[in-house]
């Protein structure tokens, strides 16, 4: 049995307040789960219930799991503080219900879900999978204690991992002293997504510039840039389209922005995975205006690029595709100017070079794809083919 930690209760992703961190996780486990039966700790209950809850959630067709969800409190940090205290209540009664884990899979090096695994670990001898997104002081959170608290218990329980996948280098470096093998996990692509390239180019309309952003409406995605670019682009008179998903912090910001530029801006807030990949097939590029942080890296960078779209983004930290990158994104510093003048020229980029588009295509659909993730997979979990 896979015993999977992570702040997801299973629900579909545009339900969750971090979409892209859900989708991922979703992904992820519908893989796992036709490897291996799985159970799934949601570290981040909300609701206040005093007992340990089960439910059976269904991720994808046939891939039903069982979702356990451990006491909640109505004070969110006292309820975390607790859960931290009561791991061994709950990994016995994962124990008494389900089974001794023979594997556990830490989303992230969060405080409860190191401690889960170290407790597996020295009783079971569970062997730990590490899936390393973000560093913990990457994100500005002001006073609050998290990045803190799950920093100490990283430095405590980071022996205890016997594999890790990972983001980019700067995430490897922080494992490098440590006997374990590491591969880079960026992103993960559907095969919805993957079809767009052949069924669906871009610049099918010569007549304007659709470009999309998908993803976290929030300050530090570039939230904020983007809305300024929407209304230069207005100002300016260009004919450019945009298409908006997502929620966050800006979501109510956006639609009032709708609402003001009705005519070049279509904001569908949250939406399902079906609509998504709709949304991705009717754009010709797509925008990553995201604060540079070499502790974080942006999901949605690797389905944008295998979505066969023109991608203009903000310089990324260390995507590791050996040089053909430079050759088929456009980049751009978060600056309003540049980024009109990438969109305005994107269809003589796609003329110029999009046969190295479809060779780093290629190159990410080898390495990132379900087929390909499973595989991967099974060399982290010591399983056979």
């Amino acid at each position: 049995m896979i015993l999977i930690s992570a702040p997801y209760g299973g629900q579909p992703p545009e339900n969750s307040n971090f979409l892209a961190a859900a989708k991922k996780i979703r992904f992820i486990i519908n893989i796992l789960a036709k490897i291996d039966s799985v159970v799934l700790i949601n570290s981040a209950p909300k609701d206040n219930y005093n007992e340990i809850l089960v439910d059976t959630v269904n991720i994808s067709g046939d891939a039903k799991i069982k979702v356990i969800t451990p006491k909640a409190r109505k004070n969110i940090w006292l309820g975390r503080v607790v859960n931290l205290l009561e791991v061994p209540e709950i990994v016995n009664f994962l124990h008494n219900n389900f089974g001794a884990p023979d594997v556990v899979w830490c989303y992230n090096a969060y405080a409860f879900e190191l401690t889960i695994a170290r407790y597996c670990k020295k009783k079971y001898d569970s062997r730990v999978v590490l899936e390393f997104e973000d560093w913990h002081f990457a994100r500005s959170r002001g006073l609050n204690p998290k990045p803190f608290v799950d920093w100490f218990i990283w430095k405590r329980s980071r022996k205890v991992v016997d594999y890790a996948f990972v983001v980019n280098s700067f995430l490897e470096d922080k494992l490098k002293d440590f006997p374990l093998e590491t591969k880079r996990l960026p992103g993960v692509l559907s095969e919805s997504v993957l079809s767009l390239q052949k069924s669906s180019p871009p610049f099918k309309d010569s007549s304007a510039i659709t470009v999309g952003y998908f993803g976290g409406l929030n300050v530090d995605k570039g939230a904020g840039f983007l809305m300024d670019l929407i209304e230069e682009s207005s100002l300016r008179g260009l004919n450019i389209n945009f298409v908006v998903t997502g929620k966050g912090q800006l979501s109510e910001e956006f639609y009032r922005l709708s609402c003001e530029y009705s005519d070049s801006l279509s904001f569908m807030g949250a939406v399902s995975d079906e609509k998504l990949v709709s949304a991705i097939s009717e754009v010709d590029v797509i925008v990553n205006p995201h604060v540079v942080n070499e502790g974080v890296f942006p999901f949605k960078i690797t389905e944008a690029i295998a979505s066969g779209r023109l991608v203009i983004t903000t310089p990324l930290t260390d995507y590791g595709s050996d040089g053909l990158l430079e050759k088929a994104v456009v980049f751009c510093d978060l600056d309003i100017d540049c980024f009109l003048q990438a969109i305005v020229d994107s269809p003589f980029f796609y003329d110029e070079n999009s046969h190295h588009m479809f060779n780093l295509f290629s190159e990410l659909s080898d390495m990132y794809s379900a087929n390909a993730l499973r595989e991967k997979f099974l060399i982290a979990l010591e399983r056979k083919s």
